[in-house]
């Protein structure tokens, strides 16, 4: 597939001076199983999971696919547009206050609308609460084929203080 051709033909910096400064970079990945459908519900047990379980100096943290809806059973398309919210939508904002109460990181996947289409996405924001890159998922499964169209590339984003970050999503059955 073509999305796979510039991960595959990259080639690392061959000059290694650039590489000698060791990176602290502490994740948390936080995993928990939402009520299906109930974005409030959701983002409160996602906010309480935060506060709880990640350290003071954790500086990413990544949500699973579709964070606060779950993996959603719908066989029409417009049955997502609900749950669906574009780059600027509520749950956008919320964890960009996240990011910025917790100065680190986040990762979260959401179902992006960007009419007429509606993607199964997951988007990184900084601690300053900047979205700051964006991956469309490109292999669908059986649950959100009916819903979201395929994205096209595999998204790298070089973070200040990190390196470059790449995300993926996937939906364990």
């Amino acid at each position: 597939m073509d999305s796979y051709k510039d991960l595959m033909l990259f080639l690392g910096p061959w000059d290694y001076t650039k590489n000698t400064h060791s990176r602290h970079i502490k994740a948390a990945a936080i995993q928990y199983e939402p009520v299906i459908g109930n974005k409030e519900t959701n983002l409160h047990k996602v906010k309480q999971l935060i506060e709880e379980k990640v350290d003071e100096d954790v500086n990413l943290i990544v949500l699973p696919e579709v964070s606060v809806i779950g993996p959603v059973k719908t066989k029409k398309k417009q049955d997502i547009h609900s749950f669906a919210e574009t780059d600027d939508g509520p749950t956008v904002r919320e964890m960009k206050n996240i990011a910025q109460e917790k100065s680190a990181h986040i990762v979260f996947g959401f179902a992006e609308k960007e009419l007429p289409h509606y993607y199964n996405s997951a988007i990184l924001i900084s601690p300053e609460g900047e979205v700051i890159g964006k991956h469309r998922k490109i292999h669908l499964d059986d649950w959100d084929e009916h819903w979201a169209t395929p994205g096209n590339q595999i998204s790298i984003t070089p973070v200040n203080g990190f390196g470059r970050v790449g995300m993926m999503l996937f939906f364990p059955k």
